[in-house]
């Protein structure tokens, strides 16, 4: 999801009133935990915290369908319990549009019994969350409940008009960028000409990573189409999505889509999403 860079760049910091608000009582984290290792088809949880009393919380922020998600968090489950000797608690913060689309747990009497936390971020009171002393949480509470929309950003915004200018870049960005999903862009947007700053988007890395996201996707759908005009189209909207992608391409991978037939083409293709190496989507 185009996203996740700026969801987990906030949650850096441990949003320890968030947690507090999922969980319904006070939580006091005490570090952020590795997650790179812990992985799943080259898939890793996305945050893990400790608390002052030892407890381990894993949370997960998801925003589209997958009909598998309850089977993937369960392996995450397993994969916590066996590195950290503790059971996890779950919590999936939904942030998509509409309904929760995603499973609470699983149940394969008498087998299994499984079940996480649950909630939909609408749910959360956003003008508390707004009110914490962690700049990070604030931003975050443009994806909860408001009363106020304008409002809350106009608070939001004040806070980040006393930063240095390069952070107060960076949370103008983020605020963007998270009012995406929200629909609130073009509020957030007025509010934001009213500062006196400006935000190209090629200075910044945040809406820089969603410019080139953006790019990619169009090219990866004019990919599509070229798969469905023929192999020569397909190759050279190939080597462009690649070149985008991994920057200039071995003249061994040139020589591979070359020669590739068309249903090879569309194999490859296939394995672009999840592909981090030209090793991996040429395996």
């Amino acid at each position: 999801m185009k996203y996740d860079a700026t969801l987990k760049r906030l949650f850096v910091n441990p949003p320890q009133r968030l947690l507090s608000a999922a969980l319904g009582r006070e939580v006091v984290i005490t570090r952020s935990l590795p997650t790179e290792l812990i992985t799943v088809s080259n898939l890793h949880p996305d945050t893990l915290f400790e608390t002052a009393d030892g407890e381990l919380i894993h949370t997960e922020l998801q925003g589209y369908r997958l009909e598998k998600f309850a089977r993937r968090n369960l392996l995450y489950f397993a994969l916590v319990l066996r590195d950290y000797d503790r059971p996890p608690i779950q919590i999936v913060f939904w942030l998509g549009p509409g309904k929760i689309a995603v499973g609470g747990g699983l149940s394969y009497p008498p087998s299994l019994e499984y079940q996480y936390h649950l909630i939909d971020l609408r749910e959360i009171d956003g003008d508390w969350l707004m009110a914490a002393g962690d700049l990070e949480e604030a931003i975050f509470s443009i994806l909860c409940r408001l009363r106020d929309e304008r409002a809350a950003v106009a608070k939001i915004l004040s806070r980040v008009s006393n930063l240095p200018i390069p952070r107060r870049r960076e949370a103008i960005a983020e605020l963007l960028i998270l009012s995406g999903l929200r629909g609130l862009k073009t509020l957030v947007r007025e509010e934001v000409n009213r500062m006196p700053i400006s935000i190209d988007i090629h200075e910044n890395e945040f809406l820089e990573e969603i410019y080139q996201e953006g790019v990619e996707k169009g090219v990866a759908d004019g990919l599509q189409q070229g798969l469905d005009h023929g192999a020569a189209s397909a190759r050279t909207i190939l080597r462009t999505v690649l070149e985008l992608r991994f920057g200039s391409l071995p003249v061994a991978v040139l020589e591979r889509i070359n020669i590739a037939t068309l249903p090879e083409l569309e194999a490859i293709s296939q394995r672009l999403a999840s592909a981090t190496s030209l090793e991996q989507l040429f395996s």
